[in-house]
Parts: C-alpha cells; structure tokens; sequence
C-alpha cells in the first residue's frame, strides 16, 4: 500500500514544522509525521500504467532535447568567433537531430498501440492542436485516468488562486503554476493560434478582451478551456465538433 506524495507539499510541510536543514534522517521523520495526516481511504495499491510510463518518459526527453536547441541556439547568436561558431553549429544540428528523433519515436510508438493512435487522432481534430500539442495532451490524461475538470486544470498548473488578507492585502487572481511546466508551454503557440482561427477559442477570448480583461489573463482561459475541451473528447472518445 502506498499514497504518492506531492513533492511540493511535502516541502511546505516541511518548512511549516520549521525543519531548516535537510538529511535523510530529517525528510524520513517529516514523511512520516506528514501521513497521519492523510486519509486511509487515499492509501491504496498504485497502478501502473506502462503506455503512460513510457509516454511520460519521452514527453521529459524531448523537452531535454528541446530546451538544449535553444540553449544552443540563444548562445550561438551571442558569438563572434568563427570557430566557436562553427562548433556551436554542429552541436545545433547534434541537438536538432536529436530533438527530431524522439518526437519520431513517440509517433511511431503510437502507431504501434492503437489505444493511443485513435485517441492523439482524436485530440488532433481540435483546431490548432499539432502533433506536439496532442501528443503532450495524451501524455497528461493517460497518466492521470478519471480525473475531473478541476483536477486536470490544476495538474496543468492552470488552476486561479487568490491571495488575500483582510483589507490590506489583495493580490491580483493568478495561476498556481503547480502542475508540470511542460503541458502549459507546448499548449501556449496552439492557444495563440486558436485565439485567431479556432471560431469557438475566438470567440471566448474575444468576450474577455470585451469586458476589459488582460490579455494574459484572457489567453490563460483560453488555454484552460482548450484543456477542457480536449480533456473532454478523451473521457468521452469523440472527436471535436465544430459549434
């Protein structure tokens, strides 16, 4: 039996007992004092999901890849020597290489189960959803089955949260950012994208610029509903139907 901790909260509870240093004996003490606050109903049996194991593996992979091309690439516009030019130019293409090569692998191991090549040929019926988008969107509700609308906005990071206190403190309602980096980046060119040529997307970002929303705040909530509306068709197995 086992419950998968949050790493985040872990640490917060950590610092709420006031737990300074860091060692194997402290974070074994804390863990243990952290589950008796937990429900007995919550500690079960994982399950593993092996296609959603090996999805997640290459989704972080080629993030990797991808963060290292631009890392390359930023870098190489900062140079001036010719051949530090040139040997940054070869890792580019090492690194583009490398980055094309995962991203085939992932569709051709969707190719290979057809559980997931109907479901990634379902979310990419969404206007201005791309391969990397839907395969990003797979990932996320293969390796949490049965989540609702609230928790699969909150494992995207996209859930609002507010700060205040009193009179004196009052901050502007602003994403958690909790969830996985990763989903909110690949989905923020599609959202762009969607804001311009999906009928659905555009109206509802257009409303929100009406009734004087930031744009940021309005392009987050069209992300979240994109998200939504994916989350959706997986649940349902139905492809995108155009209002």
């Amino acid at each position: 039996m086992a419950y998968i901790v949050n790493p985040k909260q872990s640490h917060n509870f950590t610092r709420a007992l006031g737990k300074r240093s860091k060692t194997d004996k402290i974070d074994a003490r804390v863990l243990y004092q952290f589950h008796r606050l937990i429900d007995s109903k919550d500690i079960k049996v994982p399950k593993v999901d092996q296609q959603a194991k090996v999805l997640s593996s290459y989704l972080v992979s080629y993030e990797f890849a991808l963060k290292q091309r631009i890392s390359l690439s930023h870098h190489l516009e900062s140079l001036r020597d010719k051949r530090l030019i040139a040997l940054i130019r070869k890792d580019l293409k090492r690194a583009k290489k490398l980055e094309d090569r995962i991203f085939n692998d992932i569709k051709e191991y969707l190719g290979k189960n057809q559980n997931l090549k109907e479901d990634y040929q379902r979310l990419s019926t969404i206007p201005g959803i791309g391969e990397k988008a839907a395969i990003a969107l797979l990932t996320l509700f293969k390796t949490y089955q049965g989540t609702n609308r609230a928790q699969i906005t909150a494992l995207a990071g996209l859930d609002p949260i507010r700060r205040e206190s009193g009179t004196s403190v009052k901050h502007k309602v602003r994403i958690s950012k909790n969830g996985k980096g990763v989903y909110r980046k690949i989905l923020y060119l599609p959202t762009l994208c969607a804001t311009v040529h999906h009928q659905r997307i555009k109206v509802f970002y257009q409303r929100l610029l009406a009734n004087h929303k930031p744009k940021k705040l309005a392009l987050i909530a069209s992300m979240r509903k994109i998200l939504l509306i994916a989350h959706a068709m997986y649940r349902d197995k139905t492809e995108y139907v155009t209002a």
